[in-house]
């Protein structure tokens, strides 16, 4: 297989099965209550229906089959929750069919998003793909730049070949899919 010319992470979240689908539930009760019904009949009534892609995904197909008269409101609103649970456990299928997946279960960090972002960064400059921020927030502070955009020469920063302008200049490659 070839390799990516990139340095990137893949990272997959995951969470209790009873937790996710509690927060499917959730957000299906929200987009009803956001007006997914009212949605679907104004696209309904513009004359899209349900062979088009487009009104074939979650929650519209239900609510179309619904408006048309197929199926009762709860039975829609049953089926949108089970289909998006089935597309969650396709989701893990897929991704756990990845060579490269850094899996995250939020449960091990109480689901606290700002320690699930920690833990990603540390993973990414493990891998040399981001600088150590810890590191980049010491060196900041000894930078004699103070805000004017000159380096300590008096000169602006000259683009580098990483073409972020970078005045440390870009380490390159270190290696992809480490």
């Amino acid at each position: 297989s070839r390799m990516s010319p990139y340095l990137f992470c893949y990272f997959v979240l995951t969470q209790e099965r009873a937790k996710v689908y509690e927060k499917i539930d959730a957000r299906v009760g929200q987009m009803l209550e956001d007006g997914l019904e009212a949605e679907a009949a104004g696209l309904k009534k513009r004359g899209l229906t349900g062979d088009l892609t487009s009104m074939k995904g979650l929650g519209y197909a239900e609510m179309l089959r619904y408006l048309d008269g197929e199926i009762p409101y709860e039975e829609a609103v049953r089926l949108i929750r089970r289909n998006t649970r089935h597309f969650a456990k396709r989701q893990l299928t897929w991704f756990r069919r990845e060579k490269e997946v850094i899996w995250i279960d939020k449960d091990m960090y109480d689901g606290e998003d700002e320690r699930i972002l920690e833990a990603m960064l540390r993973i990414l400059s493990e891998r040399g793909i981001v600088k150590d921020p810890e590191r980049e927030r010491n060196d900041d502070e000894l930078r004699p730049d103070s805000g004017t955009g000159l380096s300590a020469d008096g000169h602006r920063p000259r683009p580098v070949a990483d073409g972020r302008g970078d005045p440390r200049g870009s380490e390159g490659p270190v290696c992809p899919n480490r």
